[in-house]
């Protein structure tokens, strides 16, 4: 059995106040403050018609930052028809609608490529 000595006392009184200094502060770094905001109700509504009339592998779902807002695209996929993008805002109105035989590129008279970022999937076929 170890006897503490008064000096064995306090670097390990020290060492044990380092240690839980260190872990509360990992803690407190490890939390982070969750940004992403949750899809919106009318959005997961229209999700769920669309994942009915779904007919094509690839169709999805995804949000994208564009024009300072968020918004969110329902890509339908190549297979039946020339591709094409239903774009909603988030009180789900269509803002535009991309791709289709005239193969449509900008949305609201601005070019998708390059303004739209932040691409998040929701939902893939």
């Amino acid at each position: 059995m170890k006897i503490l000595w008064k000096g064995d006392y306090f670097w390990s009184m020290n060492t044990m106040k380092k240690c839980f200094l260190f872990l509360l502060t990992i803690g407190v770094f490890a939390c982070t403050d969750d940004t992403d905001t949750p899809t919106p109700q009318c959005i997961e509504d229209l999700l769920t018609d669309f994942q009915t009339t779904a007919a094509c592998e690839g169709d999805n779902l995804a949000s994208w930052n564009f024009q300072g807002d968020k918004v969110y695209c329902f890509a339908y996929g190549t297979c039946t028809s020339v591709g094409i993008a239903d774009i909603y805002d988030e009180n789900c109105t269509l803002i535009c609608t991309m791709g289709g035989t005239a193969g449509l590129t900008t949305c609201n008279g601005v070019p998708w490529e390059g303004n739209a970022t932040n691409e998040q999937t929701i939902w893939t076929k």
